[in-house]
């Protein structure tokens, strides 16, 4: 269920092994949100005429997010602690580490909340201009 206050941003909220929450994160600007649903439609042979199905099995929802973060952290419980606020490199760091853990995130979206996700791929790009 999405928060109300969550509804216009898009908000990670992560969780680990044990299902304790570890940190929500908001992301401050998402350019590009590709969300995709599908299933798998088994095909059976016939001697004549066209392949027969009987069932759907439906496949893991996939959301793609682009996303700017800025320096906030990634961790909020961590950030009030600290009372400074974290690089960005702190802050993808942070996510490629919950990444490699395998924590499950809770992601809301404008369009949708997805729940037991898992962070796949974790990019940033960098050049002279950005550091």
């Amino acid at each position: 269920m999405a928060l109300p206050f969550l509804k216009k941003r898009v908000t990670l909220t992560f969780f680990d092994p044990n299902n304790i929450l570890f940190g929500m994160y908001t992301i401050d600007a998402s350019l590009d949100e590709q969300h995709t649903a599908g299933v798998d439609i088994p095909r059976h042979a016939v001697a004549k005429g066209l392949n027969i199905t009987d069932q759907v099995r439906p496949k893991a929802d996939e959301l793609q997010l682009t996303a700017f973060f800025a320096n906030m952290g990634c961790n909020a419980v961590e950030s009030i602690k600290m009372l400074t606020q974290p690089s960005a490199e702190d802050n993808y760091k942070a996510i490629k580490d919950i990444m490699k853990r395998g924590y499950r995130c809770s992601v809301f979206t404008t369009l949708e909340t997805y729940d037991n996700m898992l962070i796949e791929n974790v990019s940033t790009p960098r050049s002279s201009a950005n550091g």
